[in-house]
């Protein structure tokens, strides 16, 4: 595949929608304490906690989570997300703090109060006390987002959106020097993604607006599918994600040029290969030793097709594990590797695979997958 280092550009949030705050204007962002105490359901706290968790940052105050009285939000200079959770009261405190109290304590019910710039947790037997923040810059731009939000039209969202966008996500570049290679790009039914060595590519069953976006982001919307993620609206600076339950996830558009792909596709041929139903299975088997601390799109098995045999195999630090199912193939040895969930998810559509000239294609449904085979 030829060379492409697209130069990509984040539209900045400070210049076109998010005004920094100004000294006169800092009390309209500041915390009100009221002293109020209140009862929470531990269970719906943490399932909002967790939503929005993803879009912190170690980065200074985006550590923390900002209680508005409507919503939780969390922010990240990439990622905002909003999910509804009802307040009598609104503050900001460190989200790690907050998630792993939550995780830890059993009760149905917190008592949750807000005294002298403290946030108190109680249940029977345990008090917790966290600082809180006056005043944050995140609440600024949280708010600012919230009302481009509720001023732009809300698009259907293709039903196949989320599904296309998880599959394709696996191609993309983890080198930020490789510019817009390391994005989804989707542009009228077709989302394309690439690192130059893969390629991916899902026609949708209905048409988007032109947009780019980290293709990390596929993870998150894959992460609230069940939510049902049913529109989309957009802005100069953000692509925002609405879903039935009212969460709002909240993306920055990159700007740049994509590379065209398409052209890989047509006419491909070259040996069809029928995958074994056992294929699946050997997979899982041999991922069960990869290090589950590792970033899930790191992971990889490795894929051996020789005579009458594919062999699955995956190591880490504590071992290596290899299947072998049997294949009906008797041409040359090809090997290569690949990650387990992406696999899998292919497996679950079709199980044919096409190689030819150093390259190998994997078909499934409205997908496309094109990888570049090691030399011999």
């Amino acid at each position: 595949m030829e060379r492409a280092n697209i130069k990509k550009e984040v539209v900045d949030i400070n210049n076109i929608c998010c005004a920094k705050i100004l000294k006169q204007d800092v009390k309209k962002y500041k915390i009100i304490y009221k002293g109020e105490r209140m009862k929470v359901n531990r269970e719906e706290l943490l399932n909002a906690v967790t939503t929005v968790r993803p879009a912190t940052s170690r980065i200074e105050d985006m550590a923390n989570l900002y209680f508005s009285g409507e919503h939780i939000v969390a922010y990240n200079n990439s990622i905002c997300c909003h999910a509804p959770f009802k307040s009598d009261f609104s503050f900001i405190v460190n989200t790690d703090l907050l998630y792993n109290f939550l995780l830890k304590i059993s009760a149905d019910e917190i008592n949750m109060m807000l005294q002298e710039e403290k946030l108190l947790l109680k249940v029977k037997g345990t008090k917790a006390t966290f600082t809180t923040i006056l005043e944050s810059d995140i609440v600024n731009r949280a708010e600012k987002i919230k009302e481009e939000i509720d001023s732009l039209e809300i698009k259907d969202l293709p039903e196949d959106f989320v599904e296309g966008a998880f599959l394709c996500m696996f191609s993309a570049s983890r080198d930020p020097s490789l510019g817009t290679l390391t994005c989804l790009n989707i542009k009228g039914k077709q989302i394309s993604c690439s690192d130059n060595k893969r390629v991916s590519i899902y026609l949708m069953k209905e048409e988007m607006e032109e947009i780019m976006i980290e293709a990390s982001i596929a993870s998150l919307l894959y992460k609230l599918k069940d939510t049902e993620i049913t529109g989309y609206s957009v802005s100069d600076a953000w692509i925002h994600f609405h879903t039935s339950t009212n969460i709002l996830l909240s993306v920055r558009r990159i700007l740049g040029t994509y590379p065209d792909f398409s052209s890989f596709f047509v006419k491909f041929g070259g040996t069809k290969i029928s995958l074994p139903e056992e294929l699946k299975n050997s997979i899982e088997v041999a991922s069960l030793i990869i290090d589950k601390e590792e970033t899930s799109v790191n992971h990889r098995v490795s894929i051996n097709l020789s005579k009458n045999k594919i062999e699955c195999k995956a190591s880490s630090s504590q071992g290596e594990i290899t299947k072998s199912p049997e294949i009906e193939y008797d041409g040359k040895e090809v090997s290569f590797s690949i990650n387990p969930t992406f696999l899998l998810q292919v497996l679950e559509k079709a199980t044919t695979m096409y190689i030819k000239e150093g390259k190998a294609m994997f078909r499934a449904g409205s997908f496309r997958h094109i990888m570049m085979l090691p030399s011999s």
